[in-house]
């Protein structure tokens, strides 16, 4: 628990997670998922990448080939 204090008020400031009775933060249980929740878009920007990668890869190899422009 924090305290700010200023002229003539005193603010306490709530923390993030709930605290218990002896001052210990609890353990929320959906931390994991919200976790998982957060890191899962990076790993699928990764794979929208690579997959607009290896399609123009493919179109490029393919136009030398057959003697054509990409455009």
């Amino acid at each position: 628990m924090a305290w700010l204090v200023s002229a003539n008020n005193v603010i306490r400031i709530q923390p993030s997670l709930p605290v218990s009775e002896d001052g210990e933060e609890k353990n929320m249980p959906n931390v994991f998922a919200y976790g998982l929740y957060i890191l899962i878009w990076p790993a699928i920007t990764l794979a929208v990448l690579i997959l607009i990668c290896t399609a123009t890869y493919r179109d490029i190899k393919k136009a030398k080939r057959n003697n054509e422009d990409i455009v």
